[in-house]
């Protein structure tokens, strides 16, 4: 199953998260992404994205569609808020039943005319904790969304600015500011329900001709080649690698593995002369490539784990050996040509 990375995933749906306020801003209306003038920090943004926001009192209705360079996402998000943290239920995921990232609670507070929204997560069960203020301009055209994470992989901002597309009626942040608050409304606990439509989360396109980095990577007790370079088609679920390298202990050689990116396949390819069986998955946004080969009545195993940098421009493969001749660990690090 396919999964993006925690930043665009939460960033897609912090933009449904608007709790309702009698008096406040109103941000209902279609709204698309300008992607020129957002900021999408350490993580890349999506290509596209519009939100239709329904907001009628204390309820609210978001519809997201949004594009990435890997696939399309499309959900609805249906709540109400009244300002206090609410507990999300176990099974109403952020974005997805399979995505990497759970929203576990909520809690939005009107500050002035701009709404603070504080949640709770997890990514691949570490939690995550995220603040994001809404903002519309004075003449109600553009709604920006400055969003905070803090966890233990480290920190990261991100800007969403958005363009309104239609006339929608509702209060703009200027008249809000000259509008006489309503009497506060009591209402029913906040709920979530989540529905979700089109493709899944995508996870990184590893595409690309890779060419080695010798000097940044860790070849532990072996020499390493005089060169290498790997060409990677990533053609979900079927990803085709491969390899071309020159010199090292074993001298030159070229092979290629073909792989199906679905934790089930067994893929047969030649290596160096011998049979080699290939399982590949996805954990999280690495790719898991477990490979047996035999050789002269023995057979080794090498469980290869590729991770692709935030800005796409590195490739990391850590590869674990185990055979008769013992076990041994190796990094290696590519660049993208």
């Amino acid at each position: 199953m396919r999964r993006k990375a925690l930043v665009m995933a939460v960033g897609f749906v912090l933009v449904a998260l608007v709790a309702s306020a009698q008096g406040k801003t109103d941000f209902s209306g279609t709204w698309k992404l300008n992607v020129d003038k957002s900021d999408f920090g350490p993580v890349a943004g999506p290509a596209a994205q519009t939100d239709v926001i329904e907001q009628t009192g204390q309820a609210m209705r978001i519809n997201v569609t949004a594009a990435t360079g890997q696939g399309s996402l499309q959900y609805v998000m249906e709540f109400t808020a009244d300002g206090k943290e609410v507990t999300i239920p176990p099974d109403a995921p952020l974005a997805h039943p399979d995505a990497d990232v759970v929203l576990q609670s909520i809690a939005a507070a009107w500050d002035g005319s701009s709404l603070v929204v504080h949640e709770k997560l997890t990514y691949q069960e570490a939690p995550v904790a995220g603040v994001s203020h809404y903002t519309l301009s004075p003449d109600g055209k553009v709604l920006t969304i400055s969003s905070d994470y803090a966890s233990e992989m480290g920190d990261a901002s991100r800007t969403f600015i958005f363009e309104k597309q239609d006339s929608s009626s509702g209060t703009t942040a200027a008249t809000a500011a000259h509008a006489s608050p309503s009497p506060a409304v009591p209402s029913a606990p906040a709920a979530v329900s989540v529905t979700v439509a089109g493709d899944p989360p995508a996870t990184p396109n590893l595409s690309g001709t890779w060419v080695l980095d010798a000097a940044k990577s860790d070849f532990g007790p072996v020499p390493p080649p005089d060169s290498r370079t790997d060409t990677i088609e990533d053609k979900e679920p079927s990803i085709k690698i491969a390899v071309n390298q020159t010199g090292g202990p074993m001298g030159s050689s070229s092979f290629t593995l073909d792989l199906v990116a679905d934790g089930k396949n067994v893929t047969t390819s030649t290596v160096m002369g011998n049979e080699a069986k290939s399982t590949a998955h996805w954990d999280g946004n690495s790719l898991v490539v477990n490979t047996q080969v035999g050789a002269q009545g023995n057979t080794a195993t090498l469980a290869s784990t590729y991770t692709l940098s935030a800005d796409g421009a590195t490739l990391t493969v850590v590869r674990t050996f185990s055979g008769p001749m013992g076990d041994a660990q190796q990094k290696l690090v590519f660049k993208k040509k």
